[in-house]
Order: structure tokens, then C-alpha cells, then sequence
């Protein structure tokens, strides 16, 4: 009996110990690695599993050891729970989207979570059969200006995007260098061509390099992530308003769900060389470089007061627009120069790549004889054979002729008009007195009868009415006699009222204006503004009344008691280009009025006939 009991309690105990080194095993944690494929082409993506089983906890891998060869594409995380021989074991799942960055063997490395490490997974990338897969199709550069490149200049860089498939969302990531700044220009462009037959979407990305140091700097490569049909051809789209910058359009991707490509730009090196020593200021690499103007009408037509349109071209080969200096003509005596507008771009010259200015200058001569405009230089490094050398434009001189139209119409000087002269009508028409005395004499005569004092009475009437009117108009022009007198004793001028040329155009006129404003001159205004509204409204009694804008008319009342009896100070133009913006917006308004006869209301007002 106890030796059946011994045996049947080594049993027991043998089958435990059996149990527990099965169960073992299924308790134990257990960390792996695992890889979709091992040959890949470069451009297409692998995915990696990490799976970790039996730990518990919250632990992760360090992703980092993956970036030094792999771009993390995707990254997604799965748990579920298990049983085990009656025991409860969790599983963790990381499935991660690679997309290699070189062609070449690669190397997996080996990712540690709660002490456990995963093996090393060898991958085969393919250089060149991503382009085959797509058969040219789809593919990204980078493409850097071809001027030569010095530290602290602006390179022109361009992100490119060649489309044929249909991209239907995607985006690229940003461009990068040591030893350089690299700045987006505005948004992603869309173009179409064709090329060798096939038509392309042409997605282009704009950048601005700035160099910090000479030698050799490198340009990473560039991601492009995108979704593309399978190749059904239902609803893909070429429509630059849904690629890379806009969602998929939904319904395609219910039909097509798509596949999602990724690719990389090849690394482009660029050589920075230093800055010569002997440049001082401005520095502009170019294998040539021209200086030409051009002028609005000829210089022989100048006038005193009209302006005159100066336009400089300035043309550098084997430069960028980025590098071209800003031009600003010297100050000159005789005249007042006004910056117009200026404006670089990129042009083509001889065949060659090139960078074109232009400025346009407003020049306003401003007093009669010779004028030198002084001479404009450009200093520039010609990169062929690396020297320094000057374009120059000549200096311009030409003669102004006096405004003939002010002159001709300038009224004596003030000294010379009598302060109190009455007007002729004062000097010819009789006094009070003697009109009186006179009608008295008449009546005394012919009031001895009674037709002689009939025919007195009549003639004293019709004395009283011819005298009355003329007495009353007379009183009313005294105030307008008292203020012309007032200005001339006060103003050192009087007002210039200049008869109108026959050839001046209201452009001209307007342009006149602007510059004696900008110049803060107020004769010249005064003088501008007479004749510009004299080819609007003819030539104007009251100028301020002539005018539509209450602005205006303030203005010009303004100018007008600066100029005669005003107190003395300073007078800016500023208020006045406003007043005269305001009152070309009345005038417009005015010519759209519709005209014709103006229609009754439908319904009356209570009360109206």
C-alpha cells in the first residue's frame, strides 16, 4: 500500500515538473523582427514588423538606429490579448512603412524593447528600377541656377515634379544643406508639357539658397510622398487643384484605392567659391553686363514743370535676378527725380541665361537752361576673367526750356495796380448830389404850370430808376474790389493762371501735378492744377468751385490762402494728392451716372401734388 502511494506521488510530481517545462516556454518574452521582402527597388517601401510578446508594460522600441538608411513612412501599433495554457499573454505589433534613402546593401539594425533585441535584416536596394517601375513616369530633381555660386549670394533653386500617372495627393518634404540656408518662395506652381509624346503635370517649388560658407556643400536628397491610380484609369486626375497640396477625391479612392509611391531626389553638390577681396559693396558674378535708357519724349521737347519718363534697362549674362543691384539715379540740380517702379526677372540673352532690371524715373525739370543728370555706374565681377569691371551709363545733359505759357499769362506786378482805383462806371456815372440838384433845377423851371409839373415829376422818376440799380450793383462789387486789393498788397505773386498748351495731354498735366505735390512745391502745385483743370472744366473763375470733391475744394482753398495773405510756414503736397485721388473717384462716378429722364416714383409720397 505505501509503495503504491510513493509511486502514484512521484507520478504527480513528474507530471508537474512536465507541465511547468511546457508552459515554460509560452511564458517566456519573446522579441522579433520581420521584413515584408528583401530586394526592393529604390523609390518603393518595405514593411517591417516588430512583434513583442509575454512582456506586459508600455515599453517601445527607439526607432532612431532605423534613420541613418530608411525613411519612416508609416508607423502603426496593434494589441491583442491571448491565452496560453490557461494563462493570459499579451502581443504588441509595430508595422512600420520603410522607404530606403540609396540604393546599395542595406542593414536592418537591431531594435531593443525591455531588454530583448531583434535581429539584423539585410535588404537589397535596386538603384535605377524605380524609374523603370514607372516607366518615367513619375520622378523629382532638384536643379540649381547655372550662375556661378558665392558665399552670402541668393542661388535660384527649384524643386521639380515630373507627373504623367495622376498624382491624386502627395507632398514632398523641405530641402536642406550644411553650411546653407534654404528658403520656399511662395507656393508649388503647376504647368503642363510634353515630353518625347507624353504629357506631364510639372509640379515646381521655388527655394532661395544662401551659402554661409565656400567649398563644397551638399543639397540632401528630397522625399515625394504620393498616391497614384493602379492602373485602371478611373478617375485619376492631372487637375493641379488635387496634387500634393489637396485631399483625394474621395469616390476615386472607393473605385481605385491606388498604391502609395515614395521618391527621392539624388543629393546635388554645389561649389561655393569666396568672395573676391577686392569687392567691396554690391557684389554681382556675371560674364557681362549693359547699362541703355530710353526717355518718353525727346530731351530737346523738355520743359520747365513737365515731367519726363526715364526708363533703365540693366542686363547682367550669367547672372540671377536675386543678384542685380538696386539703382537709384543721383540727385541732380534743375531737376526733381521720382522712382516710378522697378522690377527683375529672368531672361534670356544670346541664348544664354540672364538677369534683366528695369526702372522707370519721373524726371520734373524745375527751372530754365542747361541740366546735367550725372552719370549711373554699376560695379560687377566678370566670373571668365575673374576681374572686377563697371558699367557705365553716360551722363545726360540737355537744356529745359521756361514754361511760355505762365509767362505769357502772368498779370502786372501788384505795385502797379492802383490800390483804390475805382471801377469806370464810378468815374462816368454821375454823383447822388449832382443827379439831385439836377432834377431840382428841372422842377423848379416847369412847375410853374401844371404840364410843366407833370413832365418834372416823370423826369425825376425815371432819374430815381435809372440811378438806383446801378448804385446797388455798384455796392456789391465793392467786397470783391476789397479782397483783389487785400492779395495784391499781401501776396509777392499774384496767382499764375497759365493759358493751356494745345499739345499738353492730361496725362502730362496729372503727371505735373504729382511731381510739383512730391516735391512739396506749392507755386508749381498751384501752377499744375490751373492747367490740369483747365483741360478738364475749361479755364475755371473760381477754381475751388469747379471742383466735384469737397475735398478738393478744401484743398485748393487751402493752397490758395498759402499762397496769398496766408501766414508763412511750410506746405506739404500730401493732403493735396489725396484731395486729388478723392476728386478723380467723384469724377468717375460721375461718367458712370446713368443719363436720360429721370423716372417718377412709382408710389407718391403722401402729401406731394
Amino acid at each position: 500500500m505505501d509503495q503504491r502511494r510513493r509511486i502514484t506521488g512521484l507520478a504527480a510530481a513528474l507530471a508537474l515538473a512536465l507541465a511547468l517545462a511546457a508552459s515554460g516556454p509560452a511564458m517566456a518574452a519573446t522579441l522579433t523582427g520581420a521584413a515584408d521582402q528583401t530586394t526592393v527597388d529604390l523609390g518603393k517601401t518595405i514593411r517591417y514588423v516588430v512583434r513583442l510578446s509575454g512582456a506586459g508594460g508600455n515599453a517601445a522600441p527607439d526607432w532612431t538606429p532605423l534613420t541613418r538608411d530608411f525613411d519612416i513612412v508609416d508607423q502603426r501599433q496593434q494589441r491583442r490579448a491571448t491565452a496560453v495554457n490557461g494563462r493570459r499573454a499579451e502581443t504588441v505589433e509595430w508595422t512600420l512603412t520603410l522607404a530606403p534613402k540609396a540604393a546599395g546593401k542595406l542593414t536592418i539594425p537591431p531594435l531593443t524593447v525591455a531588454a530583448l533585441r531583434t535581429a539584423p535584416v539585410a535588404i537589397t536596394v535596386n538603384g535605377g528600377a524605380a524609374d523603370q517601375a514607372l516607366d518615367g513616369a513619375l520622378s523629382v530633381r532638384i536643379e540649381v541656377g547655372k550662375a556661378p555660386i558665392y558665399v552670402q549670394s541668393d542661388v535660384p533653386i527649384v524643386l521639380r515634379v515630373h507627373d504623367a500617372l495622376g498624382i491624386r495627393d502627395g507632398s514632398f518634404g523641405d530641402l536642406s544643406a550644411d553650411g546653407a540656408t534654404i528658403t520656399p518662395q511662395g507656393r508649388p506652381g503647376h504647368r503642363f508639357e510634353t515630353i518625347k509624346g507624353r504629357k506631364y503635370h510639372i509640379i515646381e517649388q521655388n527655394y532661395v539658397m544662401r551659402p554661409q560658407r565656400s567649398g563644397q556643400i551638399e543639397i540632401r536628397p528630397v522625399t515625394v510622398e504620393a498616391n497614384v491610380p493602379t492602373g485602371n484609369g478611373l478617375l485619376s486626375s492631372t487637375d493641379p487643384q488635387v496634387n500634393l497640396s489637396s485631399a483625394p477625391l474621395p469616390l476615386s479612392r472607393i473605385i481605385d484605392p491606388g498604391r502609395d509611391v515614395t521618391l527621392r531626389s539624388p543629393p546635388v553638390l554645389v561649389e561655393v567659391k569666396a568672395r573676391p577681396a577686392a569687392i567691396d559693396g554690391w557684389f554681382l558674378p556675371a560674364r557681362g553686363v549693359t547699362l541703355t535708357d530710353t526717355w518718353s519724349s525727346p530731351l530737346t521737347t523738355a520743359k520747365v514743370g513737365e515731367a519726363l519718363t526715364r526708363t533703365i534697362r540693366l542686363e547682367a549674362r550669367g547672372a540671377s535676378p536675386n543678384q542685380l543691384p538696386a539703382i537709384t539715379p543721383a540727385d541732380a540740380d534743375g531737376v526733381r527725380q521720382y522712382e516710378e517702379a522697378s522690377r527683375s526677372d529672368a531672361a534670356t540673352i544670346k541664348g544664354e541665361a540672364a538677369a534683366v532690371l528695369v526702372k522707370t524715373v519721373s524726371v520734373v525739370p524745375t527751372r530754365a537752361g542747361e541740366v546735367t543728370l550725372p552719370a549711373v555706374e554699376v560695379e560687377w565681377w566678370n566670373i571668365d576673367g575673374n576681374r572686377p569691371e563697371r558699367a557705365v551709363l553716360p551722363a545726360e545733359t540737355f537744356t529745359v526750356a521756361p514754361d511760355v505759357s505762365a509767362t505769357a499769362a502772368a498779370p502786372p506786378p501788384a505795385a502797379e495796380i492802383p490800390a483804390a482805383s475805382p471801377d469806370a462806371s464810378e468815374t462816368t456815372e454821375p454823383r447822388p448830389g449832382r443827379l439831385l440838384a439836377l432834377l431840382a433845377m428841372l422842377v423848379e423851371q416847369l412847375g410853374a404850370t401844371r404840364v410843366g409839373a407833370g413832365l418834372a415829376a416823370a423826369i425825376a422818376m425815371a432819374g430815381v430808376a435809372w440811378w438806383l440799380p446801378r448804385r446797388l450793383a455798384r455796392a456789391a462789387r465793392r467786397p470783391q474790389r476789397a479782397a483783389v486789393r487785400s492779395v495784391s498788397a499781401n501776396a509777392p505773386t499774384a496767382p499764375v493762371v497759365p493759358a493751356p498748351a494745345a499739345e499738353l495731354s492730361a496725362q502730362a498735366a496729372e503727371r505735373a501735378l504729382k511731381a510739383a505735390c512730391r516735391a512739396n512745391d506749392a507755386a508749381a502745385t498751384y501752377r499744375a492744377f490751373l492747367v490740369w483743370a483747365r483741360l478738364d472744366t475749361g479755364p475755371p473763375a473760381r477754381p475751388a468751385e469747379a471742383m466735384r470733391s469737397a475735398e478738393m475744394r478744401r484743398a485748393v482753398d487751402e493752397l490758395q490762402r498759402h499762397l496769398y495773405g496766408g501766414p508763412p510756414g511750410g506746405w506739404t503736397g500730401k493732403g493735396f494728392l489725396t484731395a486729388l485721388r478723392a476728386e478723380q473717384q467723384a469724377r468717375r462716378r460721375r461718367e458712370r451716372r446713368p443719363r436720360g429722364a429721370r423716372l417718377l416714383p412709382l408710389y407718391p409720397e403722401a402729401g406731394a401734388a
